[in-house]
């Protein structure tokens, strides 16, 4: 008998040996991610770790929606997932279905996306865009940027305005970066150094 492109897959992340094969061990991924989960990836093939993604995202969809939609008090939703994707320029170029569903559909659900990536143009492929779901962006010193990103992020038409920001952009100081919420206001932040947050830490166990 063939093997499909599925089996295939699947045998080859079998010879890790990250299968529990007691069911009553496992538990959903849903469920799993109730804390800081970190799932590492570094070290292994490209296919390896596209396959690990678009499983875990495939999954994630949908148990996130047989979950449910969270309380809504007025405006506010309570929010029950986070996820951080660090280098997603990766996944975001692999164009997986359920990342872009995740973005479209989360916010209903509660759940919460941070997508960070080394340049602007990433959000953006042959197949997705995916700069149109993201309402809040954080931006810190990019070298590359061009006016259609401004106009995006900033929603302004301005000319000389889209000028202005490229620039301020361009010339962002270390552990400075530009914030812009839902309504495209936007302003200038000083971000927490991770020596200063070690230090933080540092001094709340001492006091503790």
């Amino acid at each position: 008998m063939e093997e499909d492109s599925l089996y295939a897959a699947l045998d080859s992340l079998a010879s890790y040996q990250i299968f529990e094969s007691d069911p009553s061990k496992v538990s959903s991924l849903y469920d799993l991610v109730e804390r800081v989960t970190v799932i590492e990836l570094a070290g292994y093939s490209p296919q390896i770790q596209n396959l690990v993604v678009a499983l875990t995202l495939d999954l994630f969809y949908s148990q996130m929606q047989k979950k449910g939609k969270p309380t809504v008090q007025g405006d506010f939703r309570q929010i029950s997932k986070m996820i951080f994707v660090d280098e997603a320029d990766n996944f975001m170029s692999q164009d997986f279905p359920s990342l872009r569903k995740i973005l479209k559909e989360g916010r209903e659900y509660g759940v919460g996306i941070i997508l960070s990536t080394q340049d602007i143009t990433h959000f953006k492929t042959g197949e997705n865009n995916y700069a149109s779901y993201v309402l809040t962006w954080v931006i810190h010193r990019v070298s590359e940027i061009k006016n259609a990103d401004i106009k995006s992020i900033f929603n302004t038409d301005d000319k000389s305005e889209q000028e202005t920001l490229m620039e301020s952009v361009r010339k962002l100081e270390k552990h400075y970066s530009i914030f812009i919420d839902g309504n495209k206001k936007f302003q200038k932040i000083r971000d927490l150094a991770f020596w200063e947050l070690q230090e933080q830490h540092r001094l709340l166990s001492a006091s503790a």
